[in-house]
């Protein structure tokens, strides 16, 4: 019973983002709270599965699918409410690697290769990179909508757009980073 529980806690991770997603729009403030929610559940689900010591299939697959959830569904639904040309184009430069990802780290890929694609720390980089941009877009919407500190606004926005082109870079570095699994699965079959 006990190995599922970070199972849980990532399908979790699922469930708060898409629920981050539906709420910014009518409740920047309630969506901020879901997606710290989301966000926090990555780091408990890899300290759960530690502790317990378990991984499973499923855990390897929604772990990265729940991320890639995250960080693109939130990051284009901001994109849409700040009406940014930029943000999109962030997420349009984002989305190939982060995609790119997923499928390499899902297991019938890593057993089809004979090479486990293991997290690693530019990936983990990577994601606390990612909610830190999403955490501060989400902030300058909450100055806006709720505080009336308009003004405020840009700062937000400009800051938390430097810091995910910076996430944008670490994306593509983390799929650079596993070719050499990739390549050395294929190795191995030949």
């Amino acid at each position: 019973m006990w190995r599922h529980v970070p199972n849980v806690v990532t399908a979790s991770r699922i469930f708060f983002a898409v629920a981050s997603m539906y709420f910014l729009p009518l409740n920047p403030a309630l969506a901020f709270i879901l997606f710290a929610a989301a966000a926090y559940s990555d780091r408990l689900d890899g300290q759960l599965a530690r502790k317990l010591g378990v991984t499973t299939r499923l855990g390897a697959t929604l772990d990265p699918l729940a991320d890639k959830i995250m960080y693109l569904g939130i990051l284009w639904i901001l994109a849409s409410r700040y009406d940014s040309t930029l943000l999109h184009a962030i997420w349009w430069i984002t989305a190939p690697a982060e995609i790119s990802l997923f499928f390499i780290r899902i297991p019938p890929l890593s057993a089809w290769l004979r090479t486990p694609i293991p997290a690693n720390s530019i990936g983990k980089r990577k994601l606390l990179i990612q909610c830190i941009a999403l955490s501060i877009l989400i902030t300058g919407k909450i100055m806006a909508e709720q505080f009336s500190l308009v003004i405020l606004v840009p700062f937000f926005f400009y800051a938390a757009s430097a810091i995910a082109m910076i996430a944008c870079v670490y994306s593509w570095r983390s799929l650079r980073s596993h070719l050499p699994f990739l390549t050395a699965g294929k190795l191995r079959q030949t």
